[in-house]
């Protein structure tokens, strides 16, 4: 839905079983357009619950800075990875401001169980907070409550 908003086109890259449900690079690269801008990852993945590996990670955040894409990485399970490290590719990023990419997507409601709440924390690239700052006050801070013009009889 986020997308549409942003009248961006979502472009799926290919996870195969014979390859434990990892991306390949050379399948990504080939993807990339001039109009590409962001990369998204989802390590633990939901459903299929691939975890990606420490130098798979880094190469991704290779890969990211090569072609001047932004990372948004959806960690929501990264408690949830039972016999492998969960590895942020924020762990691969730069941090001086102009040069960081990675935007890191957390939650409580997973890790807590706390079901229904949909509390979670947006890590930002330093130098970008204020602006993001506005953007999630208007996406989500300020939601419009449901309102009728109708009055309903008592």
């Amino acid at each position: 839905m986020t997308s549409s908003l942003l009248h961006a086109v979502p472009v799926r890259y290919p996870l195969y079983p014979d390859h434990d449900f990892q991306p390949r690079i050379a399948d990504i690269e080939e993807l990339i357009t001039p109009r590409t801008k962001v990369l998204i990852l989802n390590s633990p993945s939901n459903p299929l619950g691939a975890v990606l590996g420490e130098e798979l990670t880094r190469s991704l955040v290779e890969l990211a800075v090569r072609h001047d894409l932004w990372i948004i990485s959806d960690e929501c399970y990264e408690a949830f990875t039972y016999d492998v490290p969960h590895v942020s590719p924020a762990r691969f990023d730069s941090d001086l401001p102009g040069e960081a990419r990675v935007f890191t997507s957390l939650t409580l409601s997973k890790t807590y169980g706390l079901t229904g709440l949909r509390i979670g924390a947006l890590i930002c690239p330093p130098g970008l907070e204020q602006q993001m700052n506005n953007v999630m006050e208007a996406i989500v801070s300020c939601v419009a409550s449901p309102r009728s013009t109708r009055r309903l009889p008592l």
